[in-house]
């Protein structure tokens, strides 16, 4: 697995030899040409990799000093900054695993994700079907302060970035953003770990008052990033006293109009208990300008502010529906929609309501190019979404709740959904195992109407029983049983035998195909 990616190549210290420089010097001496063309590819990109500010201090020294930090300062476009905390577990360079993974950055970074380590290569390889984790950036917080001076040295000596992507645990905070807009000016920013906005808004009195870790002015997320005409991507953390509290998107309002060229936006929770009678007062503030304001909220937009939004990611409870649906009239040009497993507050005495609520705002949106959703339960919602998006759908992720709740599909769900989505280049959907009955085996086949589809990924749902239940049932059945083991064996031998069904019927530029098996 590459350590980074990048569209144009990826170049990081770990990448290169120590005999790299005597290499391409032997290689000038044979073809100038090549050579004058290779050195822009090779160092393109820095890749900074820390975990305190011994590591930081030696990762900025090994791009910026000798012959090969004077290549990396003038060919150099694309610096990423990756930092974490000892608390990962991460206490030396060779226990690391940095890397800008692909659902990290190529949605947000190709035009075309489903090309190339895109929307749905994440799923090709992960082992747990019922998914647990954000699709762009990982879940969890710490406060860790990293001293940013040897990073604005590299930036102030480099000579011409065109990007730079940040994913430190920690904010990215005061210095950082004075330095790229005066040096780089035309330098796009990608913030891809939450911060935490709302701090910044706060004097230091009423900083105070949240307590130990309190974060001084000079570890606090510098809210001039959101003036930058080029920042492009940005996760912002919303403040929560624990977990049943639910944030509102509308609260993010105030902030994100600040942001001109935003086009990339997560909203993640962070888990802070309360009570904070300084925030409250913030929210409440928030929530009295949108309760005003709400009638002028598209009038901002065409300003030239969330109107530019081309992805938009919910990793947290949605509090309220109707608010999310007002919301949705901010983002005419939208075209990537990702509700998280957090979005949906599960309720089991009212989910048909949130459910209702969940469709009915995908159906609010602009028509999307790529959609992942979790729980839609039924057929109907699945084709009550698709009636808005279908024909604009590039990607499309289904993902179960659990074991039970997925929209069970057949032979005639897939045709229509195939007629309906004719632009589907990748696809992840739930298939109910009959012991490869003719009807399993029809399902297959309807997956070759997808005429453009090039990547999918198949969750087989083992337990056949009309009413499976969500937790392990003894049973003296031994029929039950062996349907179970039956459904579960999945091998080579069954993955070739559903591709070739799935071939047999059309699919004729299909690439990729991953079966997962899930079920208790």
């Amino acid at each position: 697995m590459n350590d980074s990616y990048n569209s144009h190549g990826s170049s990081t210290v770990r990448d290169f030899d120590q005999d790299l420089l005597l290499y391409l010097s032997s290689f000038s001496q044979v073809s100038s040409a090549c050579y004058a063309a290779a050195v822009p590819v090779l160092y393109r990109t820095i890749t900074l990799r820390f975990w305190d500010m011994e590591s930081l201090q030696a990762a900025v020294a090994g791009v910026t000093e000798g012959q090969r930090g004077q290549l990396f300062l003038k060919w150099g476009r694309r610096l990423c900054i990756v930092g974490q905390a000892k608390e990962e577990g991460f206490g030396s360079e060779a226990g690391m695993d940095f890397r800008l993974e692909s659902r990290a950055t190529s949605v947000i970074l190709e035009n075309k994700p489903a090309m190339r380590d895109g929307f749905l290569d994440y799923w090709l390889a992960i082992s747990d079907p019922i998914p647990r984790r954000q699709f762009l950036i990982g879940n969890g917080r710490s406060h860790d302060h990293w001293d940013w001076v040897p990073i604005e040295s590299l930036i102030r000596r480099s000579d011409h970035l065109q990007q730079a992507d940040f994913l430190t645990r920690g904010e990215v905070s005061v210095g950082l953003e004075s330095v790229i807009s005066r040096h780089h000016p035309e330098c796009k920013v990608n913030i891809l770990h939450p911060q935490i906005v709302e701090y910044s808004m706060l004097d230091a009195e009423t900083r105070s008052q949240l307590g130990p870790p309190n974060p001084s002015a000079e570890f606090l997320f510098d809210i001039n990033f959101l003036l930058r005409p080029r920042l492009h991507a940005l996760a912002v953390a919303l403040v929560l006293r624990d977990r049943t509290q639910k944030p509102s998107l509308v609260e993010m309002y105030p902030f994100l109009v600040h942001a001109p060229g935003l086009k990339h936006l997560e909203v993640a929770p962070f888990i802070r208990p309360g009570p904070f009678p300084s925030l409250d007062r913030l929210k409440e503030q928030w929530q009295a300008l949108h309760d005003t304001h709400s009638p002028n909220y598209t009038a901002h937009s065409t300003a030239g502010n969330l109107s530019n939004l081309r992805t938009l990611v919910l990793a947290m409870p949605v509090r309220n529906w109707a608010s999310l649906l007002k919301v949705a009239e901010l983002f005419p040009r939208l075209e990537r929609l990702f509700f998280e497993p957090s979005s949906m507050v599960i309720r089991w005495q009212s989910i048909q309501t949130e459910i209702e609520d969940l469709v009915a705002v995908v159906r609010a949106f602009p028509p999307l190019k790529y959609l992942s959703v979790y729980y839609l339960e039924s057929n109907e919602n699945l084709r009550r979404i698709v009636d808005q998006h279908g024909t604009s759908l590039e990607g499309l992720i289904i993902n179960p709740l659990n074991f039970l709740q997925y929209p069970k599909l057949n032979e005639f769900d897939l045709n229509h959904l195939a007629t309906d989505c004719p632009n589907l280049m990748e696809l992840r959907i739930q298939i109910k195992r009959s012991t490869g009955g003719q009807a399993e085996c029809e399902m297959y086949k309807a997956l070759g109407k997808f005429s453009k589809l090039q990547k999918l990924v198949l969750g087989l749902h083992f337990d056949s029983r009309p009413q499976p239940v969500d937790f392990p049932l003894a049973t003296d059945d031994l029929n039950i049983l062996r349907e179970l083991i039956i459904n579960a064996a999945t091998d080579e031998k069954l993955t070739s035998a559903i591709w070739r069904l799935i071939k047999s019927n059309g699919a004729p530029i299909l690439q990729c195909l991953r079966v997962v098996p899930f079920g208790n």
